[in-house]
């Protein structure tokens, strides 16, 4: 009988190791089999992002800048034809191997609504907008210069229609109805540009009126206003077009343009201005003539969309590079 028992529990003793040995088995194999997915997918997506990526990284939206001619920073695929437009200036430039990007341009008095566009190789077209501010005034002043050296954060704007004003605030409508508060005090000057500019009170600012604030981010991310111009909105900005695409058909100053995701498209180049880019010289804008541009020609077209694209400013892109044999 206790030979019966003993056996008894050795085979269970037995039996409960291979039990917890298939459970250790099992568990590590489900844990290898949901881990090693989610590194190869983890994996895969940042291969994704390295090979197609597109994104500002200077100056930042609503940034405050003291000269009117500026760089604008980032980075996109590599190889790509990186263009900054407005409604008075164009500059264009080709991304880095290693995918940065920098464009020289000319800021107006003011606000500056920037749309910059990317075209891969591929015709792929991606775009981002940019508003900043040119005001080179507001550097003027020795406690301004000072923040401006010493601030790690960039001078900021607030643009919109004054809603209300207290002794230390200015509440602001942004043109999306979000309303902002604007921090001012006894340094803040305030100048009306609607004409000639021409310094002010702090009384004579009025609810309605449209102003740009400009100062620095406080502890609690409200604007410390240092300067606030009275403006007279700009009104609804017209968009530029902006296509890239291959010459099909060319007669005189009107051709048709194929493009990657819009068809064909007419172009009228009346008036326009040409801009030949070509690579061969440092990447460097040199001027082109309308009667230049031939079937099978590449392009990049900034103008105004109608019946047809009313051509402002074209860009002819150098040929792509033939392919060389492989040996």
């Amino acid at each position: 009988m206790k030979k019966e028992v003993l056996l008894a529990i050795v085979v269970g003793g037995l039996f409960g190791v291979l039990v917890a040995f298939g459970v250790w088995r099992a568990n590590t194999a489900l844990t290898t089999s949901t881990e090693e997915p989610v590194g190869h997918n983890q994996e895969t997506s940042e291969q994704v992002d390295q090979t197609r990526e597109f994104a500002l990284v200077s100056p930042t939206n609503n940034q405050v800048l003291t000269e009117a001619g500026t760089s604008i920073e980032g980075i996109a695929t590599a190889g790509s034809y990186v263009l900054a437009v407005s409604d008075e200036n164009s500059a264009l430039g080709v991304s880095q191997q290693d995918g940065t990007f920098m464009l020289e341009f000319e800021l107006k008095s003011g606000t500056n609504d920037i749309t910059v566009y990317s075209f891969e190789p591929d015709g792929t077209q991606a775009s981002e907008e940019l508003f900043v501010i040119f005001s080179s005034a507001f550097s003027s002043g020795t406690s301004v210069s000072e923040r401006l050296e010493a601030s790690a954060n960039p001078p900021l704007a607030l643009t919109g229609v004054v809603t209300d004003i207290t002794d230390t605030t200015i509440e602001l409508r942004s043109d999306d109805g979000t309303l902002e508060q604007v921090s001012i005090n006894g340094e803040t000057s305030y100048v009306n540009v609607q004409d000639a500019p021409e310094e002010v009170e702090f009384s004579d600012v009025a609810i309605g009126d449209f102003v740009i604030a400009m100062g620095f981010l406080n502890g609690s991310e409200v604007l410390d206003a240092t300067r606030v111009l009275v403006d007279t909105p700009t009104g609804e900005e017209t968009d530029k077009a902006v296509i890239r695409g291959t010459v099909t058909a060319f007669s005189s100053t009107k051709f048709l343009v194929k493009t990657k995701d819009e068809g064909e498209v007419s172009i009228d180049a009346t008036g326009g201005r040409a801009k030949g880019f070509l690579a061969a010289k440092d990447g460097k804008i040199t001027a082109a003539q309308i009667g230049t541009i031939k079937e099978g020609d590449i392009l990049i077209v900034i103008g105004n969309m109608e019946d047809e694209l009313l051509a402002e400013t074209i860009y002819i892109l150098p040929a792509p590079k033939a392919e060389e044999p492989s040996i």
